[in-house]
């Protein structure tokens, strides 16, 4: 198993951080369909799978499962969708309450003055390798 080293403020850090992020990642593809609106609407049951399938695989600080779990989310793309769950959201996303949420988002964005460039290590890597 991989043991994860985490920083002051408890995020994962190094390799085997990376290799977490990306793992939570795909755990999440595999167990929350896309159907899901939002990550408040997916059921405990399927997030504790998805940190049951961590722990399984890391080494994990017990204290880290919220940060864990944040950094889950829905996932965006899947290789193996299946045409009911597609269905269903594509449906979604065409409803008018969805397109309300997203000229709103998209306005946001629209306001910011900066792009995301610091690559998937995020913070906790870039301030660790800048001490």
């Amino acid at each position: 198993m991989k043991v994860v080293r985490y920083n002051e403020d408890g995020a994962p850090i190094g390799e085997n951080g990376a290799k977490l992020k990306s793992f939570i990642g795909s755990a999440t593809h595999y167990h929350v369909p896309i159907t899901y609106m939002s990550w408040k609407s997916v059921p405990a049951e399927l997030k504790d799978k998805i940190f049951t399938t961590v722990e399984a695989a890391f080494v994990i600080d017990p204290r880290s499962r919220k940060n864990i779990l944040q950094t889950a989310v829905p996932p965006e793309k899947y290789s193996f969708i299946e045409q009911n769950h597609w269905e269903e959201f594509v449906r979604s996303r065409l409803s008018e309450t969805f397109q309300e949420k997203r000229q709103l988002q998209q306005d946001r964005r629209s306001k910011n003055k900066y792009n995301h460039r610091i690559s998937r290590k995020g913070y906790a890597n870039l301030k660790e390798e800048m001490v």
